[in-house]
């Protein structure tokens, strides 16, 4: 069974903003100020935000991981407690 990713319409949105401005950008300053020799594939800037967009990302997967470790743990811990109680009980 697979699950479809759906997007908020707000991400989207805010998708949409953010490769708009890299266009404007890139219209504004097609060579990104670079030096003849130099061959860069971003301005600095640019990768700047793509590392602050990949660790936004990171942390929200991080915090997905916790909590389902949470809750497999809560579940682990469960029939642990049950066999402990029934076997207090026979002693």
């Amino acid at each position: 069974m697979t699950r479809a990713f759906l997007l908020q319409k707000t991400i989207i949105k805010k998708i949409s903003e953010v490769t708009q401005w890299f266009i404007e950008q890139k219209q504004l300053n097609p060579a990104g100020g670079l030096k003849p020799r130099t061959h860069h594939h971003v301005q600095p800037e640019t990768a700047i935000l793509y590392e602050v967009l990949s660790i936004h990302d990171l942390i929200e997967e991080l915090n997905q991981i916790q909590t389902m470790e949470i809750k497999h743990r809560k579940l682990l811990k469960a029939p642990l407690e049950a066999g402990a109680q029934k076997g207090g009980e026979q002693a």
